[in-house]
Order: structure tokens, then C-alpha cells, then sequence
């Protein structure tokens, strides 16, 4: 899962929680109609020989089947949201590698050889640079970036369908 949407985080909580009540269920001894099959502890003789046996094998076979799914449905979802960010900022001309080119730039002869509070501030300042493209979204850009937001903003529509 990518680390957006806290799908990973809810679809392990959702997991927990369908084994927590599968395992009440095997614990307290009970079907899946809520009859009583015996607990754990009576042991085999008191339970009726191997009832709590089907009982796990069907609660477990079940949930196989049914997180699966889930677990499925919600990587593929948290994956589309996540390219779809990327889509949103490469159509406002940004590049998720931008940065780490920039630094590897600044970390190469000859920048290398300038005293790094130089190199940060050319960082900043580029960086200032590269974020031009948001900041014209503003609705109160100068002139030459107000064509610019008018194509960013389109761009954007593209990506979102509207």
C-alpha cells in the first residue's frame, strides 16, 4: 500500500477485527448460527468430538475468502489514488524527482566546492523557482504566469475529469 489514505492501516484493522470475532466465536464454542458446540476447554469429549474443528475450519475458510477481497480491493484503490497524485502534480509541471536531481546537482563539482549555506540557498531559491507553477493558481499571479495558470488549471481538469 502506498503510505497515503490510510488504506494499509484500515484494512489490518478491519483484518483484526473480523479474526477477533472469529476467535470469540471459536473460544466461546459456538456455530456460525450461534448454537453451542462447547468450549475450548471442555475438550473433545464434552464438545461432542470434532465440532470445534469444523467450526474453525469453516470460520477460517471464510475469512480467507472474505478479506481477501477486501485487502485487494483496497491496494488497488490506494495505488490509483496515489498515481492520481502523481498525475495532479505532473500536470502542475512538478516531478515528484526533481528535488533529488536537484540535490544530486548541487552535490557534484563545481557546485560541490561552494560552502553549503550557498548551496542551500540555491536549493531554496530553485525550489522557489520549480513551485512557480502553484503559486500562479493563486488567482492574483502577475500577468506572464496568468496564461500560465489558465493551462495548469486545465491541465488539473484533465486529470480530475472536470
Amino acid at each position: 500500500f502506498p503510505p497515503a489514505g490510510g488504506f494499509g492501516m484500515n484494512t489490518g484493522l478491519q483484518d483484526a477485527h473480523a479474526l477477533a470475532w472469529r476467535l470469540a466465536t471459536l473460544v466461546r464454542g459456538e456455530s456460525e448460527d450461534g448454537r453451542r458446540e462447547g468450549k475450548i476447554e471442555d475438550g473433545p469429549a464434552k464438545r461432542g468430538g470434532d465440532g470445534r474443528d469444523r467450526i474453525r475450519d469453516v470460520l477460517m475458510s471464510d475469512y480467507e475468502r472474505e478479506r481477501r477481497a477486501v485487502a485487494a480491493s483496497n491496494a488497488a484503490l490506494s495505488v490509483r489514488n496515489y498515481e492520481r497524485t502523481l498525475d495532479v502534480a505532473r500536470a502542475c509541471y512538478l516531478d515528484a524527482d526533481h528535488p533529488s536531481l536537484l540535490v544530486k546537482a548541487l552535490e557534484s563539482p563545481p557546485l560541490s566546492l561552494l560552502p553549503m549555506e550557498t548551496r542551500r540557498g540555491m536549493f531554496r531559491n530553485l525550489m522557489r523557482a520549480a513551485m512557480a507553477p502553484l503559486r500562479c493558481l493563486e488567482g492574483d499571479a502577475p500577468p506572464p504566469l496568468g496564461g500560465h495558470a489558465d493551462r495548469v488549471a486545465g491541465n488539473v481538469g484533465r486529470v480530475l475529469g472536470g
